[in-house]
């Protein structure tokens, strides 16, 4: 592969030209682009995947350049097209593709063990960063396919406050804090603003906006007060200032807005919180649970794709069946013929007793037991003395098990049980 160097404002001029002044991208409209949970893996090695429509992370076996190279040629038969700029070293690979507006990044490096390379790729989505905030008080230093930076002579607080006012003009809506940023979001499209006093020059504050495109829409409450989510599973947590009756009514109306339905009319307790569960009409899944952190109402997302519900149901309907199948198998007698052995006596249908003479229960048991052996019965030791023994024998599945007590001054005593869904039948 070529590798292309040029001055960073070249690479912008030309990147920032192909980017469409579209709305931010919908989950669908992202997957009509590119769809990462279906993307092919380029020699993966084995567990090492994590995807999502918007994301696909693991290790490929090979080297920078190869790697780099095959899926530089799957993105391109996918209609992409790279842009200048790219970067591929033995240390390292970074570039940029884009198609109908979406820009990807895929950046590789080597793994550590000389045979394989990290992979990570991301849709950055649709949004032409440039052209989002438009104010004479920020002056733009540089502008990537999904980053932008400004500074401006505003302080940190007065920047925030400029960044989010103008984002919410356009229906952007906030979508969480970090200590040092905080997200907005528009249809399936996340945005992430930092604002640092840039040391380098006193008196200016730095604002970098990144862009990502999320996997999931999933509602935001009304009076939300903290957010938090991960694309690579589509979970949230949500704080909210609502009491829980209220929050559930407001996600409802938010969710079915977004055409998913509740499958319950009430909650449902399980464990010791309430839940409620939502479907859409691609039978994916959100499972809501409700309860009280921290004086304020909290509600926990749980997300799944139809395969990851299709996959679930399927297990649960295997262990289901395993379970009926080993109830059933439980519930039935099984009749255990052993060995002949003199004195046996049925104290219940799975235990035998045997009385001996004093000091001659060793040599009978062993007799007993060298047939039973001969008879494929497979033998293991506790403790084997003439005195005092537990034994276990076992065959098909079924266990016996033997103890034998002959202290030499009184009658000997061999015991045999077997499991409470056997019977054992004394051979004659």
């Amino acid at each position: 592969m070529k590798t292309v160097w040029l001055p960073i404002l070249s690479v912008l001029l030309f990147v920032n030209g192909l980017l469409a002044e579209t709305p931010p991208a919908t989950v669908d409209e992202a997957a009509k682009a590119i769809d990462f949970s279906k993307f092919k893996l380029v020699n993966p090695v084995e567990d090492s995947t994590t995807s999502c429509i918007a994301s696909q992370s693991y290790r490929a076996k090979g080297d920078v350049d190869q790697v780099t190279n095959e899926i530089s040629k799957q993105l391109t038969a996918a209609g992409f097209k790279q842009a200048e700029g790219a970067t591929i070293t033995p240390a390292y690979a970074s570039a940029v593709f884009l198609k109908d507006g979406f820009s990807v990044s895929l950046s590789i490096f080597p793994s550590g063990d000389n045979q394989s390379v990290q992979v990570a790729l991301r849709n950055h989505g649709n949004v032409n960063l440039e052209k989002i905030v438009a104010s004479d008080k920020l002056q733009k230093t540089y502008a990537l396919p999904g980053s932008v930076m400004y500074t401006t002579k505003l302080s940190p607080e007065d920047a925030r406050k400029l960044i989010r006012q103008e984002l919410e003009s356009q229906k952007w809506e906030w979508f969480g804090d970090t200590t040092v940023s905080f997200f907005m979001r528009q249809n399936a499209v996340r945005l992430q603003v930092m604002v640092n006093q840039s040391p380098a020059q006193p008196g200016t504050t730095a604002i970098q906006i990144s862009s990502e495109q999320l996997s999931t829409e999933l509602p935001i409450p009304s009076k939300a007060t903290m957010i938090q989510y991960a694309d690579i599973n589509g979970g949230m947590i949500m704080d909210s200032t609502q009491s829980t009756p209220e929050l559930v009514a407001d996600l409802r109306q938010r969710f079915e807005k977004l055409k998913w339905k509740s499958t319950t009319d009430n909650l449902v307790k399980v464990g010791i919180h309430d839940h409620l569960i939502f479907r859409n009409n691609k039978e994916e899944l959100a499972d809501c649970e409700f309860f009280e952190f921290d004086g304020k109402s909290r509600c926990k997302i749980s997300y799944q794709t139809k395969e990851q519900v299709d996959r679930e149901n399927a297990l649960a309907k295997k262990a289901a069946m395993d379970a009926e199948a080993k109830s059933k198998a439980a519930a039935e007698i099984k009749k255990v013929t052993i060995s002949p052995i003199a004195g046996a006596k049925v104290k219940s249908k799975n235990q035998i007793s045997i009385q001996t003479k004093s000091g001659g229960a060793a040599a009978i048991l062993k007799a007993w037991l060298d047939n039973m052996k001969a008879d494929g019965w497979k033998l293991e030791s506790t403790v084997d003395t003439p005195q005092v023994a537990e034994l276990s024998l076992e065959k098909d599945g079924v266990k016996l098990s033997i103890t034998l007590v002959d202290p030499g001054f009184i009658p000997g005593e061999i015991e045999i049980r077997a499991d409470k869904n056997c019977e054992i039948i004394p051979g004659r």
